[in-house]
């Protein structure tokens, strides 16, 4: 609980403050957003996403597959086992500026676009216990589907992607 509420402080959901009853939070800190509030923002307003994560089938796009132009990143990042569970839970957008849709499945993770479902990566993850070890990914090169393409500029972007929308480190 404590590297959750280290990673998701009730101040990134901040709206109106409220405590918790005394006694109630050990080791957590006396005010924090609404618990129901910030439990629905943390994990989802869906009750479906707040249980399972995103799911291949969460979010309505249709889900192209990579195309055969495509580029290899090499990565060679371990993950603890929190950050694993994180990864593992994926991101489904709640609001059109989220322009990412993100999902795990048969030890790969999949980072489409929200609005056109187009893949633009996948990570190969080897599973070891609760960790996860991704040694490489594949990046779209279709120049119709994702412009950017330059190898360094892929992993940068995977990288961010990763950290900010999966991991919650800024």
């Amino acid at each position: 609980m404590r590297q959750f509420l280290s990673r998701f402080p009730p101040q990134h959901f901040l709206d109106d403050w409220v405590s918790f009853p005394a006694g109630a939070t050990e080791g957590i800190p006396d005010k924090i957003a609404d618990p129901q509030d910030y439990l629905r923002r943390a994990f989802g307003a869906n009750a479906a996403y707040i249980l399972s994560g995103s799911t291949e089938t969460a979010h309505g796009t249709e889900r192209l597959p990579m195309p055969a132009r495509k580029s290899l990143i090499t990565l060679d990042l371990a993950f603890s086992a929190f950050d694993s569970y994180l990864i593992r839970r994926g991101f489904s957008p709640i609001e059109m500026e989220n322009k990412w849709f993100i999902y795990f499945k048969d030890s790969g993770l999949f980072l489409r676009r929200s609005w056109t479902g187009r893949l633009i990566y996948h990570v190969a993850f080897q599973e070891r216990g609760d960790t996860l070890y991704a040694s490489h990914a594949h990046a779209n090169r279709d120049p119709e589907q994702w412009p950017n393409g330059s190898d360094e500029y892929d992993r940068r972007e995977l990288l961010a992607l990763i950290n900010i929308l999966l991991l919650n480190k800024r």
